[in-house]
């Protein structure tokens, strides 16, 4: 009587000695199956979400060299493809890589998360502290920030953000500038 063991050794000595067949018939049952392959896999990668993109991401991690490599490789062989692909995304994603650019700028910069920013306009009714102008997508709104502590202060217009950096934050400048105006004004 064979044991487990035999078993195995058998089925290994079998797949190494018929590999070509074997791919073969793979090949050939996943062309004639390939609707009910995606479908099964996707039902997988559903119910094990979290499984599946921890193991995308170790994957990923061990074989970042290799990945590299065969992006790479395929960009060189499909420049011409990828161009055509790049423009199209762009065209079609435009908004959202203009938002995602904008957020990531604010965060680096600033370090407000998108939350933050949105909570800051929120709490100013989506004006501008200083000229109470309401923000529009001609009037965006600024991060003011003091440029020697790095402090985040509110959100302003684009003018009232001017004044205050033009002036470099200086109270005495804009007290003269206000001096000034009204002086004029009479």
């Amino acid at each position: 009587m064979r044991t487990k063991q035999d078993i195995k050794d058998y089925k290994r000595k079998y797949r190494e000695e018929h590999t070509a067949e074997i791919k073969e018939k793979r090949k050939i049952y996943y062309q004639k199956n390939k609707d009910k392959i995606d479908t099964c896999n996707k039902k997988y990668v559903i119910r094990n979400k979290k499984k599946v993109l921890l193991y995308r991401k170790k994957y990923r991690e061990e074989h970042k060299d290799e990945i590299k490599k065969s992006v790479k490789k395929y960009c060189d062989t499909h420049k011409e493809q990828k161009k055509v692909y790049d423009k199209q995304y762009n065209i079609i994603h435009k908004e959202r890589k203009k938002k995602y650019a904008k957020n990531r700028h604010i965060l680096n910069k600033y370090g407000l998360t998108p939350d933050m920013y949105e909570t800051k306009l929120t709490e100013q009714n989506n004006r501008c502290v200083i000229c109470n102008k309401e923000f529009t997508e001609c009037n965006q709104p600024k991060v003011d920030h003091n440029h020697i502590t790095g402090q985040v202060r509110d959100l302003l217009c684009n003018n009232c953000n001017c004044v205050l950096g033009f002036s470099n934050d200086d109270i005495i400048i804009l007290k003269n500038a206000i001096k000034y105006i009204k002086r004029w004004n009479k």
